[in-house]
């Protein structure tokens, strides 16, 4: 009777096995039933099953390229961005917010099921950014567009060349062709127009230097590097690609009165003091100006004008704020 009783019990087990081996996970019998699961006088059939179930849910659970593939694979595509909500204010458009987040319009646009660039006040945007919550400021996104931010936080490419380029008809205080005559058209014609005004208010300027490439900002960074030292040319000359020159926007302007050179003085004197109060008039703005150094980076610069656009360039006159504020890059 014990003899039939044991027999019934090795009987049950390998049904069990049986039933077992043909469950998903049947190519892990066989490694299991080869292993050392051997009944001792103090375990029964209950101990082995449930010793044998452990063993395969333990190896398959560690084996599993599911579940290793899928971890990986989350990991992969959100380790290095995290999304952010913005709510439309007033006064915003959609360039100024592409401008803040360091993200190119098109992905914003295509983020949020933009089909134009209309936006409302109030309407929730959705902003993907680095794992820190701020995207990189190191390349520009927009360069071609007249409101480009460009300064020590966001960099141009260095292969960047604005399209358009061309020489404004205004007086230089030298004759020869030489390539920071250029600008881009639409700063051009505006350049022309400021000219013009100031010709009929009989105020003597000079354009001096517009358009830089990035290897000729280069050589003079490194030059102003070599005469000043590092900490004091970074107030006053841009490393390559942070130079706004490279835009084909900007332009320095210059007088007789100060021997047609750049300096401080010409903030004070006649000339100076028109083109603060009338440059705006015709789309540009003194984009260094005292008291902002903190916010621009750079040392008062009366001489350097900006090509913003009529309307920004009003803005920023009228509430005497830098173009970083006005984008609400601080």
């Amino acid at each position: 009777m014990k003899k039939l009783n044991v027999k019934g019990k090795i009987l049950s087990i390998a049904l069990v096995i049986l039933l077992i081996s043909s469950l998903p996970f049947a190519n892990k019998v066989e490694a299991i039933t080869k292993c050392d699961v051997k009944p001792n006088k103090s375990e029964g059939k209950k101990d082995i099953i449930l010793e044998i179930i452990k063993n395969i849910s333990q190896d398959t659970e560690k084996d599993s390229s599911d579940n290793i593939d899928t971890e990986v694979e989350v990991e992969d595509e959100f380790k290095d961005e995290e999304h952010e909500v913005y709510i439309v204010q007033s006064g915003d458009t959609l360039f100024k917010i592409s401008v803040k987040y360091n993200i190119d319009i098109r992905k914003l646009k295509e983020i949020n099921d933009l089909t134009s660039d209309t936006i409302y006040i109030g309407q929730a945007l959705t902003i993907i950014t680095d794992a820190n919550g701020l995207n990189d400021k190191i390349i520009v996104s927009n360069p071609d567009h007249i409101l480009a931010l460009v300064n020590k936080k966001n960099k141009l490419p260095s292969d960047y060349i604005p399209h358009n380029l061309v020489v404004p008809n205004v007086p230089f205080p030298f004759k020869s062709y030489h390539s920071k005559k250029l600008m881009r058209k639409e700063a051009a014609q505006a350049l022309e127009n400021l000219f013009k005004k100031a010709e009929e208010d009989n105020i003597k300027i000079y354009a001096l230097s517009g358009y830089r490439s990035y290897t000729r900002q280069e050589s003079i960074f490194a030059s102003n590097v070599k005469k000043n030292g590092l900490e004091k040319a970074n107030q006053f000359s841009a490393k390559p690609g942070e130079s706004e020159h490279q835009t084909g926007l900007a332009m320095d302007l210059t007088s007789p009165s100060v021997n047609n050179v750049l300096t401080q003085r010409f903030g004070q004197t006649m000339e100076g003091k028109w083109v603060k109060a009338n440059a705006y008039k015709f789309g540009f703005i003194i984009r260094y100006p005292k008291g902002k150094e903190h916010i621009t980076g750079y040392q008062y610069e009366p001489w350097h004008l900006r090509f913003v656009g009529k309307e920004a360039a009003e803005e920023i006159f009228n509430k005497n704020i830098t173009l970083e504020e006005y984008l609400g890059e601080i």
